[in-house]
Parts: C-alpha cells; structure tokens; sequence
C-alpha cells in the first residue's frame, strides 16, 4: 500500500491526516518520516510552537556557543 509506495520512491510526508489513532497509523507514520499525526481537517492549523517537519522552526539557522570557563 501507501508505505511501500513512500519506500519504493524515497518519499518522506511531513504530517498524516486520519480519522482514528492506533499503533498500525504510528507505524505507518513513523515509516513515512511524518513527524505530525493529526485528525482529518487539522493538518493545516499545526500548533505555533509545534516542530514542524520534526524540527524547531529556526534551528538550522541559528549556532549556539557554549562558554565553560
């Protein structure tokens, strides 16, 4: 089904839409890289402070220095 067809491609999702949770969708999802699972029709009002794509909103722009003396 869906998951050998993302397999096959090389496909990654960013978030699954479904209308029940359970371990066979936290599979599935974890298979695909979603890093969001939510209800039909929430996919598109994802939390403000959430991780979207599964990181924080700015990371890979912003470099941390830590001073230990």
């Amino acid at each position: 089904g869906a998951q050998a067809y993302l397999t096959r491609h090389g496909l990654r999702i960013e978030g699954l839409a479904a209308s029940s949770a359970g371990e066979a969708l936290r599979t599935l999802a974890a298979a695909a890289g979603a890093s969001r699972i939510a209800r039909f029709g929430r996919l598109q009002a994802p939390p403000l402070a959430g991780f979207h794509g599964g990181r924080p909103r700015i990371a890979e722009f912003v470099r941390w220095t830590v001073d230990e003396t």
